[in-house]
């Protein structure tokens, strides 16, 4: 059933999404519209597809604590890899809308190996990143992983997220930028981006992950553009969007990628 609903909401977005000339907000069509035609390979991405190529070679087993699933075990990490890990192209776009945001706080929720993380965190090494990771054997790889490209600005916190995000939020406070991923149900999602957007700062940007994956996420996505500190929403299909108390006019669009 989630297959079947993540295709139909793919045919409708192709069917009914626009460029980003369709959005009516200046700041936030500059952002969409610069990292969508931004087609610069920085240094970063080929070091980083390295390790991803890596993870997905990878016959070693680890055991995995899914809260988002409910679904734990033993996985071999190339399976990870290739089920878990945002592709290329979404890492390097969140890369791009970092890079254009510039902000000094960021925070990740759902670590996984830590390949999206790295994109974040390679924008600028001075940034403050804190990860969120709930399998502590999937985070030890992380952490393995962010030793090799030598990321000294990423903290990486083990655990639940009802345990860790509080913490984490304390420490970013206030945060400039937000990407919610590794829990794929609606009550938690929401609950989450509530928790988050409470300690974000006037400007920021929040990224939710597999926002039509399921019926659920689909209806949490609907939640969130309807919170009223949501100035604008974007739905990229796989990826949403969402900038708070952004200037200019409101609204909520459907884009291309």
């Amino acid at each position: 059933m989630k297959k079947l609903h993540a295709l139909i909401k793919y045919v409708q977005h192709q069917i009914l999404a626009k460029s980003p000339a369709s959005i009516q907000n200046p700041s936030v069509k500059e952002a969409i519209a610069n990292i969508l035609k931004d087609d610069h390979r920085f240094y970063m991405f080929s070091v980083i597809e390295s390790l991803r190529a890596q993870m997905l070679l990878s016959s070693d087993k680890i055991h995995v604590d899914d809260y988002g699933t409910g679904v734990s075990g033993q996985r071999k990490i190339r399976n990870i890899a290739s089920r878990a890990l945002k592709s290329a192209t979404q890492g390097q776009l969140l890369f791009r809308l970092v890079n254009h945001l510039q902000p000094t706080t960021i925070l990740e929720m759902g670590t996984s190996l830590g390949i999206t993380t790295l994109y974040l965190s390679k924008v600028n090494e001075n940034c403050r990143l804190i990860t969120l990771e709930g399998s502590s054997e999937i985070a030890e790889t992380a952490k393995a992983n962010f030793n090799k490209l030598k990321a000294s600005n990423i903290e990486l916190m083990k655990g639940d997220f009802d345990n860790t995000l509080p913490e984490a939020l304390a420490n970013l406070n206030p945060l400039e930028f937000c990407f919610i991923d590794g829990n794929h149900r609606e009550k938690p999602t929401l609950k989450y981006f509530n928790l988050v957007v409470e300690q974000c700062s006037e400007a920021a940007v929040i990224v939710l992950d597999d926002i039509h994956w399921s019926a659920e996420m689909s209806h949490a996505w609907q939640r969130v553009k309807e919170h009223p500190k949501v100035w604008v929403s974007v739905d990229l299909y796989h990826l949403g969007v969402v900038f708070l108390k952004a200037t200019g006019t409101r609204g909520h669009y459907r884009i291309r990628v």
